[in-house]
């Protein structure tokens, strides 16, 4: 069994909760060190694992973080919540 996420920080001016929404259960996002598919992988987050996105990142790219976890994702593969 996989461990449970640590709960996340509270939101910082600016940031937005969102949620990993990808093609299956089983699938996992990666996490990048730089907002490039070139850029090494510093973690992955399971599909349906809520995050913050700190901000936009250049063109279909977000910085996030979770409680263990700080970095970019591309935002094809993740769901804003409402505010």
């Amino acid at each position: 069994p996989k461990p449970t996420p640590a709960p996340l920080p509270a939101l910082q001016e600016g940031e937005q909760y969102a949620t990993a929404q990808l093609a299956s259960s089983d699938s996992t996002l990666n996490v990048r060190a730089e907002p490039s598919t070139q850029a090494p992988i510093v973690g992955t987050l399971d599909h349906g694992q809520r995050l913050i996105v700190v901000a936009q990142a250049g063109e279909g790219w977000a910085k996030i973080k979770t409680a263990e976890l700080e970095g970019y994702c591309s935002t094809d593969y993740i769901k804003m919540e409402e505010p």
